[in-house]
């Protein structure tokens, strides 16, 4: 691969799944759910405890579930809100009789309008994704009818463990406060597109999807069997291609260049051995628009974990019986042990957890500043 440009992992978008790379063993297979959540910034502590109780379980819903699941969870913020006030101008044109009406309808449209131009509007979405591996091996030799009976299975098999992991979630998170919507084909083109191409907010674009469904209905005037989801996610969604290194020398002060803008990747594998309650608010919170956190939950093999775990409490003690007794041995042992009680009973459960945090900007200069902030 040229060290200039990096190719994303393909995959297509069909059968409200995303299936990366192929339908076989060397394949993924993902489907996503939209979490619209109450504000909870002035609620009550007890309210918000709770909450994260409901979250605690929805984790531990990846050992419950039939396949190994892998979870990623992807916040992103905006100032878009074009479609609904579009809406709102539309439904003005045709239902608002009276005159007063009328203008005080516009007169707000107009105000948001210029206040989403100015980007001082905000809109947070939030979104989970459920994958796992597919480990059935494709046969040699099928026939095409035998090949398509295959790959029908395993879109069945696909959709009776994702339907099972959202009735899960429904039945963890859903309430009044909590809307879950199961993401479609649709859904999935336009969250990827929107990763795809942070540069879009800033310009005049009709909605995404549409163009595609017009570019479909182009297609089909000669290819009447032609239909948008055979293309691969590479060309619908990565409409600049990711020049990672097109626009930056050895020394360069950013990650990679792309649609327009410059963007640079934060990783954050651990959190600090101190926490409090408010951090992940203060991340969500930062004074600027441009930027993305994913996070991404890997189940670890339980029982390796215990094992790992009585193996570190034992060297503890050999070294404890060494040397003179520290209190800081007695610390770590009892915070190993009471863990590993915690494997035991199924309270808690072992996870590799990585946070990125993805940051871009049309100047460099200003990147450098929210990096810094």
């Amino acid at each position: 691969m040229d060290s200039s440009t990096l190719i994303p992992a393909n995959g297509w978008i069909m059968h409200d799944k995303i299936i990366w790379r192929e339908l076989d063993h060397r394949g993924f297979m993902a489907k996503g759910i939209i979490l619209e959540v109450s504000d909870y910034r002035n609620s009550a502590n007890d309210i918000r405890n709770r909450y994260s109780d409901k979250i605690d379980s929805l984790i531990r819903l990846i050992y419950q579930s039939t396949q190994k699941l892998h979870l990623q969870v992807y916040w992103a913020v905006d100032s878009d809100f074009r479609k609904m006030l579009n809406q709102y101008d539309e439904d003005t044109e045709n239902l608002a009789d009276n005159k007063w009406t009328y203008q005080v309808r516009k007169e707000r449209y107009n105000r948001y309008v210029k206040m989403m131009k100015e980007r001082k509007l905000r809109r947070e979405k939030c979104y989970l994704f459920a994958s796992y591996k597919i480990t059935n091996k494709l046969p040699s030799g099928l026939e095409r009818n035998d090949l398509l009976k295959y790959y029908e299975a395993e879109l069945n098999n696909a959709t009776h463990i994702f339907s099972d992991f959202e009735q899960k979630v429904k039945s963890v998170l859903g309430n009044e406060n909590t809307k879950i919507t199961p993401m479609n084909d649709k859904d999935h083109f336009l969250a990827m597109f929107e990763y795809a191409n942070p540069g879009y907010q800033q310009r005049p674009l009709t909605d995404p999807y549409e163009n595609l469904l017009k570019y479909e209905a182009e297609r089909r005037k000669t290819e009447p069997s032609y239909c948008w989801q055979q293309e691969p996610i590479e060309k619908l969604v990565f409409k600049s291609g990711i020049k990672g290194n097109n626009h930056r020398g050895t020394g360069a002060d950013f990650g990679f260049y792309h649609d327009g803008c410059y963007n640079d990747i934060i990783l954050l594998e651990r959190w600090g051995s101190r926490a409090f309650p408010g951090q992940y608010y203060e991340l969500t919170s930062l004074p600027f628009l441009d930027y993305s956190i994913s996070c991404n939950l890997y189940p670890l093999p339980l029982d390796k974990e215990k094992k790992k775990l009585i193996n570190q409490i034992d060297r503890l003690k050999t070294e404890m019986n060494q040397d003179s007794k520290s209190e800081s041995h007695i610390v770590t042992i009892e915070a190993k042990r009471e863990r590993l009680m915690n494997y035991e009973a199924g309270l808690t459960y072992p996870f590799e957890c990585h946070y990125v945090i993805r940051v871009w900007d049309e100047d460099k200069g200003e990147l450098r500043k929210k990096i810094i902030e």
